[in-house]
Order: structure tokens, then sequence, then C-alpha cells
């Protein structure tokens, strides 16, 4: 026989859904019931009500011609009114309950676009962004479930009522506490953290009330994905955990742009010649994302693994720097894949030097094949003899 700690435990697997479906099954049974119940009470009483019919035809001659002379019509109208204003309200607040059930199930919330946001942040002068460097990378850890997520911190907010405050939605895991994703969003590529302390007043002390109580605010902080806290991992998990593309339908386009590794003149007159280009042709994203989806991470710190061409140049000769670091734009190219949803994921690079995918932080890939790298170089414009194409 089952006991109390049994059926908890088996009420807890059951999905909610079903839970609030048999809730409003088990509401319309009750009502059904209760009907059924009025109707044999009728039964049982209709000996009684029959007996009192000759009263009851004289009581309606009386009313008949009581409505004939207008002395109920108010009271008549107002009664039927009332009777469907009181159905209606009835069917009206059970709809309304369930469809609220829905929208709390499906979270639905305003949709807000990331580059939307990053712009207006821009434009805010409370709230500081910190720099994008390696040594002053703010990082945060988020327990994501089969990995933990690094995330850098790109801005933060003290204030309620902001930007980042109104832009909170879902939790991004349910046990990563604090973090949550950007409203209307499912993937996991900028996330927002919550969190609640004392407010700082200054030389190691903190603001208090004129009551003498500790004053507390809300501080919210805007992170991007860098990669998981793992020493290899497959890229796939990625592209489905964090940015949700699951297919190459996914993704709506690829913007190549030249490699930033020489701004020299001789650096930036290269850049210019070769210029950005767009990918849209499907077949093309196609291949991009079956290779995207074959490589393997390395995490980050991993410049041993990366190999762009950096060749030892001598720091008092400018000559050799520019004469050497320069092939480095012609094989090397930034991308930014823009998904369906609107994120735009800008932190991939290719090199064509050593058949790799790299970033910033010395995020390492393994390398590709070389019929790989042939179709990549082709995808993204790339001429390995060295001109530009």
């Amino acid at each position: 026989m089952m006991n109390k700690n049994d059926i908890s435990d088996a009420m807890a697997f059951l999905d909610e859904d079903m839970i609030r479906h048999t809730e409003l099954l088990h509401k319309k049974y009750a009502r059904e019931i209760r009907g059924n119940r009025r109707k044999r009470e009728q039964l049982r009483f209709g000996a009684a009500a029959a007996a009192c019919l000759l009263l009851l035809g004289i009581l309606t001659a009386l009313m008949a011609v009581a409505l004939n002379r207008g002395l109920f019509t108010g009271l008549k109208e107002q009664g039927e009114g009332m009777t469907v204003q009181e159905n209606g309200q009835s069917g009206s607040e059970d709809l309304a309950a369930f469809r609220s059930e829905e929208n709390a199930a499906e979270g639905s919330e305003d949709f807000v676009a990331i580059e939307t946001l990053l712009a207006q942040l821009e434009q805010e002068e409370e709230g500081t962004s910190t720099e994008k460097s390696t040594m002053d990378m703010l990082l945060s850890a988020v327990d994501l479930g089969e990995y933990v997520g690094l995330y850098e911190v790109i801005y933060q907010s003290h204030s309620e009522g902001g930007l980042l405050s109104e832009s909170v939605g879902g939790m991004a895991t349910e046990i990563a506490d604090g973090y949550y994703r950007v409203a209307g969003h499912d993937d996991l590529q900028y996330l927002i953290y919550k969190e609640t302390h004392a407010v700082y007043a200054g030389e190691g002390t903190y603001a208090y009330t004129e009551d003498g109580e500790l004053i507390e605010a809300d501080y919210y902080f805007l992170l991007k994905f860098v990669c998981f806290d793992s020493e290899e991992y497959p890229f796939s998990d990625v592209l489905s955990l964090v940015y949700q593309i699951h297919s190459a339908e996914d993704i709506q386009q690829i913007l190549v742009k030249p490699s930033k590794a020489d701004n020299t003149d001789t650096g930036k007159a290269l850049q210019e010649q070769i210029g950005e280009n767009t990918v849209t042709d499907s077949a093309d994203i196609e291949a991009f994302y079956e290779i995207l989806s074959s490589i393997t991470c390395y995490g980050c710190d991993r410049w041993d693994l990366i190999d762009t061409g950096n060749w030892d140049i001598p720091a008092d000769s400018a000559a050799d720097y520019d004469s050497q670091t320069w092939s480095r734009i012609l094989v090397e190219r930034y991308l930014t894949i823009t998904t369906d949803y609107g994120n735009e994921i800008d932190s991939l690079k290719y090199t064509a030097y050593s058949d790799m995918f790299f970033e910033f932080n010395g995020i390492a890939y393994s390398a590709l094949t070389e019929e790989q790298a042939e179709l990549i170089c082709e995808i993204l414009g790339i001429d390995t003899d060295g001109t530009v194409s």
C-alpha cells in the first residue's frame, strides 16, 4: 500500500500542465455532478411542485396583469441582465484563469533585442563598461548543468528601474541562482546577474538610514558568454546549449571581415582592399554549420595551440614588422554570425595559416581537415595563394 511519502514522490514526476489539465477536468466533472444532483432533487420534489401548479397559475396570471401595466418592467429587464452578466462573468473568469495559467507555463515575455539593449546601455551615463582585455576581464562562473559557463562582465548597473532590471527574463537554469536570461530569449549568450547587497558609502563604510538600518540595493550585471570551464568539449554543445543553434536554419547570415592584426598603413590599405562580404547562401551556411559542429574547443588561454603565423620580429625593426605581419590579413578573417532571432556571435575568427578557428582570450579549436579547410576558405573568400580575392 502506498503511503503519503510515496504519493508525494509520485506527484513530483507529474508535468505541471498535466496537473492543471486534471484540475480543470475535475472542476468540470464536479459541475456535472452538481447538475445531476439538482435534476434528482427536481424529480424528488416533482410531486410537491405539481400540487402547487394551481397556485402558480394564479400568481402567473396576476404577474401578467402587472407586467401589462408596466409595474415590473424595470425589475424584469434588470433581472435578466444580471443573470446573463453573472453567467458570462463566471465563464470569463474560468477562461481568464486558464489563459493566465497557460501564459505562466509558457513564460511569455516581451522580446528584448540584444543589439538595441547594448546600444542603449552605451548611451547611459550611469553604469560602467569593463574593458575587454585578457588581464582586466572580469569572469563569472555560471552553472549550466553539464557545463560551467565562463561569462565576461560587460556592463553593470547600480539602480532598480534601469535598462537591465527591466530586461530580466526567466532563470538561466534552475541551478544558476541569481542568473537570468534576457527577456524573451531562450539562448544563454547574454545573461543578467542580479544581487542585493549593502550600499557602500566610501572610506570603508556603508550607508545607513536615520534609524540605523543598513541600506541595501539591487545590482545588475550584463554578462556575455566566453567559453565552458573545461579543457576539451565539442563546439556543437556550445552551439546548441548557449546559442540555441541546432541546425543551419538557425543561422541567418555570416558577416566576414578582414583581420586587424596589422594596423600599419600597409595593413589598413590591405584591409580596405579585401573589404567585407556577407554569406547568405543556404548551401554555404549549411557547410559552415556542419564544419563548426565537428570541431573541438580547448577552452581559453590556450595560445600555445593557436598558430596564426606570428613571427619573431625585432622590436626596433619597423620595416620587418611592416613587411611580415600584413600577410596575416590575407589569410585571416573575423566572423559575425547572426542567428535567426537576431543575436550576433562576434567572437569567432579563422586563419588559413594553420586551418583553424580561434578567438580572443586564447580560445583554441581543433584544426580542420584539408577538405574542410578548402571549403571554409572558399566560403569566406580566402585565397591561400596569398593574393586578394
